[in-house]
């Protein structure tokens, strides 16, 4: 065994001291390090529940920012899909703010990590046009990002990054179709809401939004009913006599709405129009809604881009 030298046994222990030290406060400051990183962690949390939350009608918060979208789009396909405003066919317009909705749904589907992504976007019309093509088209658009398996990324990528093209190409086949149908009987948006809405647009352990393109005018020619100064269906004459929306029957929960391009003839019966449908759809327990007008789409996009955040 080796003697260290007095000097060399002091200088061993200083070494061994040093180590210690060392040691301990590198274990003090990994401590400090990872303490602090869970409270960051869990401030952060924190942060992006407030940001995601949701201030409702009632004033109750509603944290849905974080969850999966299930996006249903209701398109109108009415005369006024012929009809032009601000320099542009609405068929124009409405393309324009279906390529922003579509946008977002692909982006949200990218935020964070595709792979995870369940985002759900579809196209519905009621009644079902006659014409095939339209309802094919609209299939072929309708996408499911949580029907896609591990062994299926690159797809569910390649959807995503093609979803506003698609969107696009099939859009103008769909109101081509329809405009040269010359068609029109109406579109029967009460009806959705009596019989479809719930199957159609709810589904759990996602934020639901309904986004509807229409002028405000809801009618459909087939399927009109009108008993004690009450309606299905909204007119100029309606509007004028005071006659309100009849009660679907209806409670659909969770279930967020926007009614965009509503265009009043004269500009005068949009209050009268947001005032009927508001009361229909607060008589349905829907607490989140929006009804704009129709403007420039790169205004309406804003309202869009606004009510999804």
């Amino acid at each position: 065994m080796q003697l260290l030298h007095p000097f060399n046994r002091n200088k061993h222990y200083q070494l061994i001291n040093d180590r210690t030290m060392k040691t301990n406060i590198l274990s003090t400051i990994l401590s400090l390090f990872l303490l602090g990183g869970l409270t960051l962690a869990c401030s952060s949390c924190g942060d992006d529940n407030k940001k995601g939350a949701n201030t409702l009608q009632d004033g109750s918060v509603n944290s849905k920012q974080n969850q999966p979208i299930n996006l249903t789009v209701f398109i109108d396909l009415s005369d006024r899909i012929v009809k032009t405003r601000d320099g542009l066919k609405q068929a124009e317009k409405d393309t324009a703010l279906l390529n922003t909705i579509a946008q977002y749904v692909a982006d949200k589907a990218q935020s964070k990590n595709i792979r995870y992504a369940k985002d759900r976007m579809k196209i519905v019309f009621y009644p079902a046009p006659l014409d095939s093509g339209i309802n094919k088209r609209a299939q072929a658009l309708e996408v499911d990002f949580g029907r896609y398996t591990k062994k299926d990324l690159v797809a569910k990528l390649q959807r995503a990054n093609d979803l506003v093209r698609d969107f696009n190409e099939d859009l103008k086949v769909i109101y081509d179709n329809a405009i040269s149908q010359h068609n029109f009987t109406g579109s029967d948006i009460w009806g959705f809401f009596n019989s479809k809405v719930n199957d159609y647009c709810v589904k759990d352990e996602y934020r639901n939004v309904l986004i509807i393109l229409t002028d405000g005018y809801i009618y459909d020619l087939n399927h009109k009913i009108e008993d004690n100064g009450k309606a299905n269906y909204i007119t100029k004459r309606t509007l004028a006599d005071g006659i309100t929306l009849m009660p679907t029957g209806q409670q659909v929960d969770n279930l967020e709405v926007l009614i965009l391009e509503v265009n009043a003839h004269p500009i005068s019966d949009f209050d009268k129009i947001k005032s009927t449908i508001s009361e229909w759809l607060d008589g349905m327990g829907i607490k989140t809604y929006k009804i704009a007008e129709t403007d420039l789409p790169s205004n309406t996009e804003g309202v869009i881009e606004e009510f999804l955040k």
